[in-house]
């Protein structure tokens, strides 16, 4: 439990790090969007934690429990870097974790997997079309 808390710790510096870029040329035209992360573990697998950032602010949930995990709907600015940081625990070597970004209802990206193994570690992110 403390790698995956460590983990989650680098990815999350990780993830503000790099979703504050705001192209101002993006700026005068910019449209909001629909934006909604999605994460599913294989079977007997578990979701621990997972975070989001969008427009640079982070969003996190703990204490998850289960295989799948989706984000509430939130407003995202075009031109503005999303992410989300998904942590688990597999059942065993052969399992996985999927993640999709979902914007204005429409697959955006999608890894699948995202990871592999008994410790999960999901990344995804793309800049708002």
């Amino acid at each position: 439990m403390k790698k995956i808390k460590t983990i989650l710790f680098i990815t999350i510096i990780t993830l503000l790090g790099t979703s504050c870029s705001k192209d101002p040329a993006n700026s005068a035209g910019s449209s909001s969007h629909k934006v909604i992360f999605k994460a599913v573990a294989s079977t007997g697998s578990k979701i621990d934690v997972a975070v989001f950032v969008i427009n640079g602010v982070a969003t996190s949930a703990s204490g998850l429990s289960g295989t799948s995990w989706q984000s509430a709907e939130v407003a995202a600015s075009t031109g503005n870097q999303i992410s989300c940081a998904v942590n688990g625990i597999g059942a065993n070597a052969s399992s996985t974790l999927a993640m999709q970004i979902w914007i204005d209802g429409a697959l955006a990206k999608e890894l699948n997997p995202a990871s592999t193994g008994t410790v999960l570690v999901g990344n995804i992110s793309m800049l708002v079309p």
